[in-house]
């Protein structure tokens, strides 16, 4: 998840780094009982590609260099992209890392993490994988957002749904035997976006963008949902559901955490108090109304009806740890106004994640990371690298978030506050 800003594919010196899932319980990054056996840190996991150093992995992966890449409209919109944000300019686009569209650039940040991984091989013959570098999603968005594949999606679903290479040698000038080898499973593509997979009909919800993992390649993407992995099991667990990319370095530096660690202090000045540990939100929640609008609109309605006594001071955002009087209400609310959500998340205990404009959403893994504990308000949502409905993960979700049924959430006097009296009893 704290993946740092994506690099250029073909020219990166960035050492590989596994992608993880840190949780608000291991400020150490310890594994502990994930099911990792005997890999007890991260450091044992370590796939950095080290002159001289031994790789803990046995696995090879094979990543496709395709000649005459520098011409190939995916790749240059890309390059052309990432310029616009080379030495610090501003920029506003997949590789700003805080805009909207850097949550979908896992093709990039996967792309940069197995060039730079000691389990490369340059010899397909020795490979156990390949990775199929191709950077749809900037190409999709950067040609007017068709329905129609473009050539370079096209030829991937002819290998993956008719085992006919003859469009990829055309687009990607190499050669598809290694394709046939096992009839493309032992290929890896990624599916960086939950509503665009290689094709991108407007309006398909449910498993419209999830039917094309079906196909014999390993798909790594950001989402599968419940209902989907019930029904397709097998095919499911083949594939493998990652966290959404967090690239921006506000996460990773120490800004948003000392961003809000400033303000705990200004608040608790503000009440009398000297400043402590405590976080100074019980529950916290910006967002626009899309996706579940009934849902996010009844987190908003609670938050605003709060009573004082349970810490409500009329803002439909947040709920404050302790009540306050009017005074101490009003200061809170012109403070946290225009506060940055990033931010904000580490002033709060518990921070609501319904669903975006499909079952998952970012906010789950920044909510982690913020050291907030997810209220998953989703029903289909399934964790990535977790156990939940049988997939081949090693994370239990009931160790580090909460969930709240849907239902439960929309009606006009539903509540989440029981759940979380319930873990102060």
């Amino acid at each position: 998840t704290a993946a740092t800003t994506p690099t250029a594919a073909t020219s990166s010196t960035t050492p590989a780094a596994v992608p993880t899932t840190p949780t608000a319980a291991e400020p150490r990054r310890e594994l502990r009982s994930s099911g990792l056996g005997a890999l007890k840190t991260l450091r044992e996991w370590d796939l950095r590609a080290r002159p001289g150093q031994p790789c803990p992995s046995d696995l090879r992966v094979f990543v496709y260099e395709y000649p005459g890449v520098s011409e190939m409209a995916w790749y240059e919109h890309t390059e052309r992209k990432r310029a616009e944000c080379a030495g610090g300019k501003k920029c506003n686009n997949h590789f700003t890392g805080e805009h909207l569209l850097a949550q979908f650039t896992l093709e990039h940040v996967l792309d940069d993490f197995f060039r730079n991984s000691c389990v490369r091989t340059r010899d397909p013959e020795t490979a156990d994988l390949f990775f199929v570098p191709h950077f749809g999603d900037v190409l999709y968005r950067e040609t007017g957002r068709g329905d129609r594949p473009s050539a370079w999606e096209q030829a991937l679903l002819d290998l993956v749904e008719k085992r006919d290479g003859a469009a990829w040698e055309r687009t990607f000038n190499v050669s598809a035997k290694w394709w046939a080898r096992r009839k493309g499973a032992d290929h890896v593509l990624v599916q960086p976006a939950p509503v665009t997979g290689l094709r991108h009909p407007k309006g398909v919800r449910g498993w419209g963008h999830y039917l094309q993992q079906l196909a014999a390649p390993i798909f790594i993407s950001l989402e599968l949902s419940r209902s989907f992995v019930a029904e397709y099991p097998k095919c499911a667990a083949k594939n493998v559901v990652a966290p959404y990319p967090i690239p921006g370095r506000g996460w990773h530096d120490g800004t948003w955490r000392k961003h809000a660690a400033k303000a705990a202090k200004q608040l608790a000045a503000s009440d009398g108090e000297q400043g402590n540990e405590v976080r100074p939100l019980r529950t916290y929640f910006r967002a626009g109304d899309h996706g579940c609008v009934s849902v996010r609109r009844a987190i908003k309605r609670e938050f605003a009806e709060a009573a004082v006594q349970r810490g409500g001071v009329g803002d439909p955002g947040f709920v404050l740890a302790e009540p306050a009087d009017r005074a101490r209400a009003r200061d809170v609310k012109k403070r946290l106004q225009n506060f940055p959500r990033q931010a904000a998340m580490f002033l709060a205990d518990f921070c609501p994640c319904p669903e975006g404009d499909s079952p998952s959403a970012k906010r789950q893994y920044d909510a982690l990371l913020a050291g907030c504990v997810p209220v998953v308000a989703s029903d289909d949502a399934l964790w990535a690298f977790s156990r939940e409905q049988g997939l081949d993960g090693a994370l239990d979700p009931l160790a580090f978030a909460l969930h709240v049924p849907e239902a439960a959430l929309a009606g006009r006097n539903a509540t989440s506050f029981p759940l979380l009296d319930a873990l102060d009893a």
